[in-house]
């Protein structure tokens, strides 16, 4: 059951793991009103020695934190003008549920962002969630660092570059996923992972990763294929 302080009217708070976020109550172009809670960090910013590196867990908060405006893009170059935007500190989710309670828990769609994971945006800003909106599911989606950030590699050990950042970082907001959820009316044993693009190649690729055993139970993949499965 979520844990709501606050009026699910306008300015509902719920209580995390990490600590108490406020989002809003918003109205779609459908005509259909649904929560948002946008700029949820799910690691430390990856900033100074923890540039290039696996990702952290997040420090709990004290307070409410306020979760009502979209986080920046994570850093990528502009495919048509070569302008830099987005900043490193990046590691951020969005919650969007058209119900935070009910007499049981929503199944949970978790997105990752499409771009030839160079370039990418997973706030509501630059992809449409309204018609999900109209649904009853709990939508998270995600942002993972890109381009050399999320996955330049070296081999030698003592560059300390490993690789594969940015899906170590869905990995994290995965796990923060299944633990937290349940506290926006999400159900933890039904959650969905899929993407476009190269967020459905991701999508793939963690189907066979260890690490994400039990952190997700189905896949929708779109536009995007890593490799043939037989």
């Amino acid at each position: 059951v979520a844990k709501i302080m606050d009026s699910e009217i306008l300015e509902p708070i719920v209580s995390t793991a990490s600590g108490k976020v406020r989002g809003q109550l918003r109205e779609g172009i459908y005509g259909d009103t649904y929560y948002s809670f946008d700029g949820i960090p799910y690691a430390k910013p990856p900033l100074g020695k923890l540039r290039f590196k696996s990702p952290q867990p997040v420090e709990p908060w004290l307070g409410v934190r306020d979760c009502i405006i979209c986080p920046a893009k994570c850093m990528q170059s502009n495919r048509y003008n070569g302008a830099i935007e987005g900043i490193e500190d990046c590691l951020y989710l969005n919650v969007f549920t058209k119900k935070l309670l009910s007499a049981k828990p929503l199944p949970v769609l978790a997105y990752l962002i499409g771009g030839r994971f160079t370039t990418g945006d997973a706030s509501r800003n630059s992809w449409g969630l309204d018609y999900l909106m109209m649904k009853d599911v709990i939508l998270i989606s995600i942002g993972f660092r890109l381009g050399a950030l999320g996955f330049l590699s070296f081999p030698e050990p003592e560059l300390q570059v490993p690789g594969n950042a940015g899906l170590k970082d869905i990995v994290m907001a995965l796990q923060w996923i299944k633990k937290n959820c349940q506290y926006f009316n999400g159900d933890p044993d039904n959650i969905t992972l899929f993407g476009h693009s190269s967020g459905s190649q991701a999508a793939q690729l963690l189907m066979y990763v260890p690490q994400c055993e039990n952190l997700f139970h189905k896949v929708i993949l779109i536009s995007g294929m890593q490799m043939h499965l037989r």
